[in-house]
């Protein structure tokens, strides 16, 4: 059965959904989109219903993991240009690598090794 997310309540943890109402930009994005806060927030959809994240929402995220994650290490533009190219900020996106059997998953379209070797940099 596939994964399906309707709201980032969904797929984020509270704290998370929190900080993204605190970025100004997300905010405004959010109410005036009819968004409420304490109430869930809806995915962003493409014309054929595959949940996104707008730029503003996809800038918001790479912050937060960064600043939580990453102090000062990575450049927060430099993720976001990568989950643009990879998935084109879809969320549930998975590729096989041409040169890999692997397959790509997520936002930046990152091997399953790459992306435990950047949770080991903690």
């Amino acid at each position: 059965m596939a994964i399906t997310f309707s709201y980032w309540d969904d797929c984020v943890d509270p704290q998370d959904l929190e900080a993204m109402w605190n970025v100004p930009e997300v905010s405004a994005e959010w109410l005036k989109a009819g968004e409420e806060r304490c109430r869930k927030v809806h995915l962003s959809r493409d014309p054929d219903g595959q949940p996104y994240l707008t730029q503003t929402e996809m800038r918001a995220v790479a912050d937060i993991v960064i600043s939580r994650h990453f102090p000062s290490e990575i450049d927060p533009g430099m993720i976001c240009a990568i989950a643009e190219i990879g998935s084109d900020r879809k969320l549930l996106v998975m590729n096989s690598g041409h040169k890999s059997k692997e397959p790509n998953v997520g936002l930046m379209q990152l091997l399953p090794k790459t992306a435990e070797w950047l949770m080991s940099l903690q």
